[in-house]
């Protein structure tokens, strides 16, 4: 199924990007996921959970790549998060023994890595966990890191401003919103999966500050939008958008931590497409009441670029569900 993509504005003109399916969101995840620099054997990712170094093959020792190492528990899971230490009975912090980056203290990855090093102890005994196994609990400690990600709605009912109902209070919704979108959107030529595309692949160093740009304006523009007056009908159908948007501003703004946290990085890109089935939902719904109130906006009338928005949103599932 077709889903609304990110969108941006050129001029005052408000445009929805190349529509994006959630199959392809899961592509760039395994790519992400897989991304193996030095090709050691060890992802990318899963180097900062061992301290090891993702552009050398052989920083624990000359004689092995670094996978190997891991496999003969040479290398073992690292953190910095002392709280998590001292809460779980495991001494100090573990420091890094390796040259390579570790997740910053306190981050997702950090805390998942204490849990993955108390784990790595207690199943090892005198042999280390096999290749197989280490994989198989990093597999199954990220799904229920995932599953254990219940994000509250960032908006409710009592934030909303409403004001009023009918036409001309629906057309005035319009032009407010249209002023959030145009004075917190960024321009840039290419959408968020495109440049998150580009620092996984092709190692483009620019491109996730773009990622997080998108991801930022998404906020700014959902809290600016909380704000507008809404009429009474469109209340239920606003706060959605706005919800939606805050929930997808933030997976954009998890997938720009790379390279400080990995796996929230990867949790935000796993969440991404959900969210922005969500955004394309509550844009459909909004749509719906315009239609209601029979409120239809042309080019040249205040409001055209979000009342198109929700047009486009809706032509979009209707032709997704058509045979």
């Amino acid at each position: 199924m077709l889903v609304v993509g990110a969108f941006y504005f050129s001029g005052h003109t408000l445009s929805l990007s190349t529509a994006v399916s959630a199959e392809s969101t899961q592509e760039l995840l395994k790519a992400y996921a897989t991304k193996d620099t030095d090709g050691d054997g060890l992802p990318d990712w899963e180097e900062t959970l061992y301290g090891t170094d993702p552009n050398n093959a052989h920083s624990v020792r000359p004689s092995l790549t670094d996978s190997q190492a891991v496999a003969q528990g040479l290398a073992t899971p690292q953190y910095q998060n002392t709280a998590a230490a001292t809460q779980t009975g495991s001494g100090s912090p573990k420091t890094v023994s390796v040259p390579g980056p570790t997740a910053a203290p306190g981050s997702i990855t950090d805390q998942f890595s204490q849990l993955f090093f108390s784990t790595y102890m207690n199943q090892r005994g005198d042999t280390p966990p096999s290749a197989d196994q280490m994989q198989t609990f990093v597999q199954s400690a990220i799904s229920e890191l995932e599953a254990s990600r219940v994000h509250p709605p960032a908006y409710s009912t009592s934030d909303m401003n409403v004001k009023g109902q009918g036409a001309d209070v629906l057309k005035a919704y319009a032009t407010g919103m249209d002023k959030a979108f145009t004075e917190n959107t960024v321009t840039l030529p290419y959408d968020e999966l495109t440049y998150f595309s580009d620092a996984v692949e092709k190692n483009d160093t620019t491109a996730l500050s773009h990622v997080q740009q998108i991801g930022t304006a998404y906020v700014k523009i959902a809290q600016a939008a909380a704000k507008v007056p809404v009429p009474t009908e469109a209340a239920t159908a606003h706060l959605a958008v706005v919800n939606a948007m805050a929930a997808l501003g933030g997976a954009i703004t998890d997938m720009a931590a790379v390279n400080q946290d990995p796996i929230r990085a990867m949790l935000g890109l796993q969440e991404y497409s959900g969210d922005v089935a969500q955004f394309s939902s509550a844009l459909q719904a909004m749509n719906a009441v315009f239609a209601s109130a029979s409120v239809t906006l042309t080019e040249t009338d205040p409001g055209h670029s979000f009342f198109n928005l929700t047009n486009v949103a809706a032509t979009q599932a209707a032709a997704a569900t058509t045979p």
